[in-house]
């Protein structure tokens, strides 16, 4: 034999044993991928193509579907809900739309209530006592959470500075109780304001004006 072509041969002998059974399958697959006709190749990469593309628009798709999914509503119940005595300050630069003026009348008490377990503020409540009126205020910041007011019989209304005000009168022997309510946007203010002496309802309204101002 030539020793040339011993040679050779020994060496392609021993190139092929240090090849792992991984790579010559892979080698094997190149060889047969070569083979294919031009036009088979063509298919082959053509289908690549299309699944590299089908893929994306699925991502893509799957992306979008989580941005713009509707979001469940945030859930708040009673009894998670919990206060702490509050501050006048707090409240009004807690609240983006009205403010709250306490300096006609005793504020007997303060407290901001919040949600236990997200830490959100829900509602301030303000007692107020003055030497011919009392009244309670209810302000809810939170756009999210519905307080538990009771429906109004017989509504009338009364445009003042700033809002519309919707309120109810209760004729009792010895006072007069008005409750009512007034909106701005995402925040709603309670009121429940009882006259110890028959002033009437202008002292009602005025009463409410120097009370709660919109922002």
């Amino acid at each position: 034999m030539d020793i040339k072509k011993y040679l050779q041969q020994k060496a392609e002998e021993d190139a092929s044993s240090v090849l792992s059974e991984s790579d010559k399958e892979y080698c094997k697959a190149i060889a047969q991928q070569s083979d294919l006709p031009p036009r088979n190749r063509y298919n082959r990469k053509f289908w690549v193509c299309i699944s590299c593309a089908v893929c994306v628009l699925l991502a893509a798709v799957i992306t979008i579907a989580v941005i713009f999914a509707p979001k469940k509503p945030i859930m708040y119940f009673e009894d998670k809900i919990v206060s702490r005595i509050s501050a006048i300050d707090e409240l009004n630069a807690d609240s983006q739309f009205f403010s709250v003026d306490s300096s006609d009348s005793v504020m007997s008490e303060i407290k901001m209530y919040y949600d236990e377990e997200s830490g959100d503020k829900l509602y301030y409540r303000v007692n107020l006592d003055g030497f011919f009126e009392k009244s309670t205020i209810i302000l809810v910041i939170n756009k999210n959470y519905t307080y538990p007011f009771d429906e109004l019989s017989e509504i009338s209304t009364e445009p003042l500075e700033g809002y519309t005000l919707n309120y109810s009168v209760d004729e009792n022997f010895d006072n007069t109780q008005y409750t009512g309510w007034i909106q701005l946007k995402t925040e709603t203010v309670y009121i429940t304001y009882t006259q110890k002496l028959p002033l009437g309802d202008q002292a009602f309204f005025t009463y409410v004006q120097s009370v709660v101002q919109a922002k």
